[in-house]
């Protein structure tokens, strides 16, 4: 397909930020083909913006609970792609938040904490996707008021509800990193694939 932003040289994937109109939106996420003879500069997929919160929508860890993938930018800061609960006022918004200084740190955690794009004091629990994906962050959060209120002793529910967020988080960000595994393993399949009819078809008769 042919990519929806310029294809670059650098490694892995790169994330476009969302684009489209309310019900059509994708992700775009392109990479440059290894050299090769016939001209293919770069693959490239769109998420569909839609499915995103679909799938968000289904593990987030409880009703006020949230997810959301963010790009994280040259700079150090982070700029939402997708969020569920979705709230169009947000999207594309690039911040320099807890998220931002978390990312600066470490590769994943977590922090308790009001973010410049969500009101709502919450504990969010936070992974950057590593190898080729490693633009893209993954963060899983939930309202802390409703469940501490009336406990004078919170932290052992914020260690309980950090576990619970870092497995749900451990497990949606393996399935986004599979996807995009399997995005690369079809791409490398796909130039042998051409390379084999190239080869084939330059040792036919007209």
């Amino acid at each position: 397909a042919a990519p929806t932003a310029p294809p670059v040289a650098a490694a892995g994937w790169q994330v476009g930020a969302t684009q489209g109109a309310p019900g059509a939106r994708v992700v775009p996420l392109w990479r440059a083909a290894a050299p090769n003879p016939h001209g293919v500069a770069a693959f490239a997929v769109d998420l569909e913006h839609a499915a995103l919160l679909r799938r968000f929508d289904e593990s987030r860890v409880r009703d006020d609970g949230s997810v959301a993938l963010f790009r994280v930018e040259t700079d150090g800061s982070t700029t939402l792609l997708a969020r569920a609960p979705h709230d169009e006022a947000e999207l594309g918004r690039t911040v320099r938040g807890p998220l931002a200084a978390g990312l600066a740190r470490t590769s994943r955690g977590t922090f308790n904490a009001v973010t410049p794009l969500d009101p709502t004091r919450r504990l969010i629990a936070y992974e950057r996707l590593g190898g080729d994906a490693d633009r893209l962050a993954v963060a899983y959060g939930i309202a802390t008021a409703g469940i501490l209120a009336g406990w004078t002793a919170s932290l052992p529910w914020i260690a309980v509800l950090t576990l619970l967020l870092a497995g749900a988080l451990a497990f949606g960000g393996r399935r986004l990193d599979r996807s995009l595994r399997a995005l690369a393993e079809r791409q490398a399949a796909l130039e042998r694939s051409e390379s084999h009819y190239r080869a084939l078809a330059g040792n036919l008769p007209d």
